[in-house]
């Protein structure tokens, strides 16, 4: 409402959260301040990024990590987080306003900033079985 127009739905699942990154920004040429790239040394090692520079950059990295044991969040490599473990994700909303064929549309995406890792895989699944014999 405050945008004035309407929000597509897509074809999503109720009860489902949509996140959206774009990894790639176009480097516009007449852009007031241009998007400076978030790839550090060690990032791009194949040089995908890097073949195409000049016009597309990646002007942001999901922070990834874990709470360590004094409950202050590290930094570590993506590959700490696997599947099964509890996660604390922060996002930020963008809104998008594109041209269609039938007109204007809005979307509002939800943008990953950080994930990090509460509790392992392991963990997670003694807590269920003890949570299950404390029931019975």
């Amino acid at each position: 409402m405050v945008l004035n127009c309407t929000v597509e739905e897509n074809t999503r699942r109720p009860g489902t959260i949509y996140f959206q990154c774009l990894v790639f920004t176009k480097v516009r040429r007449d852009a007031p301040a241009a998007v400076k790239s978030a790839l550090v040394y060690g990032d791009d090692p194949h040089g995908w990024a890097a073949a195409v520079q000049n016009d597309w950059v990646v002007g942001h990295k999901v922070f990834t990590g874990i709470y360590d044991e004094h409950g202050k969040p590290s930094k570590r490599p993506y590959t700490v987080i696997r599947v099964g473990d509890f996660v604390e994700v922060t996002s930020s909303v963008d809104i998008v306003k594109y041209r269609k064929r039938s007109g204007w549309a809005t979307e509002a995406r939800l943008t990953v900033q950080e994930v990090l890792r509460v509790a392992d895989k392991g963990i997670v699944q003694v807590s269920n079985i003890l949570n299950k014999q404390h029931e019975t």
